[in-house]
């Protein structure tokens, strides 16, 4: 997956930003070793000592700089993934809204479900009372290509038949011998 590179000029002063922070550490190390060092010059030890704190002040100002910096670009990164993940995110929509249109919507189940008795009811669920319940035969051609919608009962589960698609225990069938293969799994 390519990276996105919509933040170029955050990026870009983040980089200038950096190279002046390390300078800045640089230079303040660099000062007050220095300092440290001049002590039998003709400086009174006042002045050494203002130009080391100041030289130290400013070195951890560099790394308090750099720090944020570093912050500021783990904040573009964070966008910048994020904007792959919904770009994923959708294109998954997509897929599975079309799946879903064809009737070609792949076999999903919740296995954390708690298996339920043998009765009608299907995860809590009980059918409306003006949803016609059939019961399940092996060779009804009708059924098996799925153009009455409704209710089936196998193996004491009801099967929701819609559009040809086949709803068991909150999962998503393609064909009713899928749901039914479920169903006996089950027992």
């Amino acid at each position: 997956m390519s990276k996105m590179r919509s933040y170029g000029a955050a990026r870009g002063l983040y980089s200038l930003l950096a190279l002046i922070a390390w300078s800045m550490i640089g230079i303040g190390v660099f000062a007050a070793v220095t300092s440290l060092g001049s002590t039998n010059s003709y400086l009174p030890k006042t002045i050494i000592i203002a130009f080391f704190f100041a030289s130290t002040a400013l070195a951890i100002f560099g790394l308090f700089l750099l720090a944020n910096i570093q912050n500021g670009r783990a904040a573009v990164d964070t966008a910048e993934y994020t904007q792959q993940m919904l770009k994923i995110a959708r294109d998954q929509l997509a897929v599975s809204r079309e799946a879903l249109k064809g009737g070609m919507a792949p076999e999903m189940s919740f296995d954390t479900k708690p298996d339920l008795d043998s009765s009608t009811k299907t995860a809590g669920y009980t059918p409306p009372e003006n949803k016609q319940i059939a019961e399940v035969h092996e060779n009804d051609p009708e059924v098996e290509k799925g153009d009455k919608d409704g209710f089936l009962e196998y193996g004491g589960k009801m099967i929701e038949v819609k559009g040809g698609t086949y709803f068991l225990d909150g999962a998503i069938f393609t064909s009713l011998e899928k749901a039914r293969a479920k169903i006996e799994k089950k027992r």
